[in-house]
């Protein structure tokens, strides 16, 4: 099976991120970033639910969320319900550079979702060689393995989520860890040039199969021909 990638190339640049962290944090404190759409099968509620659990042990914790949809007005709504829109900045729409930039400026990627076909954001926080947490549905499993290229937990449980952050924000010798071998796995498999080579070498093998097919089709035939044409001359 040829998996999704990304393309680590588009992270390999170096950036002063104090500039960045400065619109949001102070110098020892920590960021967590949601990129995606505004939508409730994203579980951006679940991770709203989850930021007073992550503040109560790490005060200066700030959440940003990058991206819009239907969903936005409530989501914000409940950040003030929950008594935390200091700790949140919904940010909208954001560009391919600036996105790149916030990736960078990050200490979490969190993909909070309740339903998730593959999970690209997952992808780009390892590539951008930021620690992801994540939920453990769909195609998030196949390639977020808990505690080795990320930090999985259950979906739609805030406490879980919140857990599963903590780890990593209070931990700056497992985020280490996470970074490098998330990168490292994204580099050799869900590379778009690995997977580029390899999706040519599956089609190689088809057609290598299809020639040799066509060759032994073609000398049974011609067996045959030659075993009529022997019985004809007796």
């Amino acid at each position: 099976m040829v998996p999704n990638g990304t393309d680590p190339s588009v992270f390999d640049f170096e950036c002063d991120v104090r500039p960045i962290r400065g619109r949001f944090v102070s110098e020892h404190q920590q960021i967590v970033l949601y990129v995606g759409r505004m939508v409730r099968e994203k579980g951006v509620h679940v991770l709203l639910e989850a930021v007073p659990r992550v503040i109560s042990e790490r005060p200066g914790t700030q959440f940003l969320f990058v991206g819009t949809g239907y969903y936005l007005d409530d989501l914000k709504r409940q950040a003030e319900a929950l008594g935390v829109s200091h700790h949140t900045h919904f940010l909208g729409y954001v560009g391919d550079e600036e996105l790149k930039h916030l990736y960078k400026a990050a200490d979490a990627v969190c993909i909070p979702s309740l339903y998730e076909p593959f999970g690209i954001v997952a992808l780009e926080g390892m590539a951008a060689q930021v620690p992801v947490v994540t939920s453990d549905v769909g195609g998030l499993k196949d390639f977020v393995e808990n505690m080795e290229t990320g930090v999985t937990t259950y979906a739609g449980d805030a406490g879980s989520l919140a857990w599963g952050l903590l780890q990593v924000l209070r931990n700056p010798e497992l985020a280490d860890k996470l970074r490098e071998t998330a990168y490292d796995k994204v580099q050799h498999i869900y590379n778009w040039k690995v997977i580029a080579r390899r999706t040519r070498e599956v089609y190689q093998k088809v057609l290598n199969e299809s020639e040799m097919v066509k060759a032994e089709r073609s000398v049974m035939v011609s067996d045959k021909e030659k075993t009529a044409s022997s019985g004809k001359g007796r």
